[in-house]
């Protein structure tokens, strides 16, 4: 089987659904297995397939599993790579989402829903930080606003004590090194959209303060 397995993996991550169906017909259990601690849906994602990502949703794939690294979903993946497309295009085939992780990935509406039904959760630390670390990080500046409206706390701290205007004042500054992996379009966004962040921020904590 891990030959087969490895066979899925490169043929999703390719885009060759052809050759995928070919190994899912052979032995439909392939479409559950990991590889390398991920599922074949987190490579179809990561690489931006959409039509291998159909072709696994289709066959039973579960768009929730996780990792084993990062305990990640393969939206989660997706993000990582900068395909936001792909990012909500998931989201519409049913994984489901956090506060944080919606604000990380710049789903606005889902940021407003959630934080309406659990505004407990707005400045809980998970990870990384807060919803608004994660939305400061990945250059959300309308998340951020969004937040910000709903009660969030400018100087909240995250786990290595650092503010959210501190996050992405550094992501713009220093061209996003905090997310490595984004293709260079999406770093771009990244940058532009913590410049406005750390605007928004900095407004608000100075007042605060």
């Amino acid at each position: 089987m891990a030959g087969e397995l490895a066979a899925l993996v490169q043929a999703v991550s390719d885009g060759d659904v052809d050759r995928a169906r070919t190994l899912l017909d052979a032995d439909p259990s392939l479409v559950r297995h990991p590889h390398g601690g991920a599922s074949p849906l987190h490579y179809a994602a990561i690489h931006n397939q959409r039509a291998t990502v159909d072709l696994l949703l289709d066959r039973g794939a579960n768009v929730e599993d996780l990792d084993a690294e990062f305990g990640a979903q393969p939206v989660g993946w997706a993000n990582e790579k900068g395909h936001m497309a792909m990012v909500r295009y998931l989201h519409e085939r049913g994984t489901s989402l956090t506060l944080h992780s919606a604000a990380a990935f710049g789903l606005t509406s889902e940021v407003e829903r959630l934080a309406d039904a659990q505004p407990d959760r707005i400045d809980e630390i998970v990870g990384y930080g807060a919803p608004l670390h994660l939305a400061a990080l990945w250059g959300h500046p309308d998340v951020v606003s969004a937040l910000l409206a709903r009660g969030a706390n400018p100087l909240r701290r995250n786990q290595d004590g650092e503010l959210a205007m501190v996050i992405a004042n550094r992501q713009a500054l220093s061209g996003g090194a905090q997310t490595p992996l984004v293709i260079p379009e999406r770093r771009q966004e990244i940058v532009d959209g913590c410049r406005r962040a750390a605007e928004i921020l900095r407004a608000v904590t100075t007042e605060t303060v």
